[in-house]
C-alpha cells in the first residue's frame, strides 16, 4: 500500500510540475514614432538598450510608425530612435515588468538640423598698386612699346 501511495504523489507532483514548464515571464515593449505633425515615420531605427546588463536590440518602425520589441526580459530600458532627417531621439527610464506589454506610446521625432557641411572659401591674393608702382609699370610699358 505504501509503494501505490508513493507513486500516486509522484505522478500527482509530475502532472503539476508539467503546467508550470509553459509559464514564461518574458515580455514586450511596442510604441509609434511620428514626425511633428502626426504623421508615422517609417523605417527609422530603433535600439531598445537594457540599462542594467548593457544588452542591445534593434528594430525598425513598419509603415505605420510603429515598433515591436517581443520576449525581452524584465528590466530598465532606454530607447532610441534615429531616421533620416530627423534628430535621434532617446527616451530613459522605462520600467518592463515580467509577463507585460509595455505601451512606449507616441515618440515625436523633431526635424533634424544639417550636422555637417562642406564650406569651400577660395581667397584671392591681395594685390597692393600704389601709384608710385602704377607710374612704374605704365612707364615700362610704353618704353617698350
Amino acid at each position: 500500500m505504501k509503494l501505490e501511495s508513493y507513486i500516486r504523489i509522484v505522478l500527482a507532483m509530475a502532472l503539476c510540475c508539467a503546467g508550470l514548464y509553459g509559464q514564461t515571464v518574458a515580455s514586450a515593449l511596442q510604441g509609434v514614432v511620428v514626425d511633428p505633425a502626426d504623421a508615422a515615420v517609417g523605417g527609422a531605427a530603433v535600439t531598445l538598450t537594457n540599462t542594467d546588463t548593457g544588452a542591445n536590440r534593434t528594430a525598425a518602425t513598419d509603415n505605420t510608425g510603429t515598433y515591436r520589441f517581443p520576449n525581452i526580459d524584465p528590466g530598465n530600458y532606454s530607447l532610441t530612435v534615429k531616421a533620416n532627417g530627423f534628430k535621434a531621439e532617446t527616451q530613459t527610464g522605462i520600467v518592463v515588468a515580467a509577463q507585460e506589454t509595455h505601451n512606449g506610446g507616441k515618440m515625436v521625432l523633431q526635424l533634424g538640423s544639417i550636422a555637417e557641411s562642406i564650406s569651400v572659401t577660395a581667397e584671392a591674393a591681395q594685390i597692393q598698386l600704389s601709384a608710385r608702382n602704377n607710374h612704374l609699370l605704365w612707364t615700362q610699358r610704353t618704353s617698350k612699346i
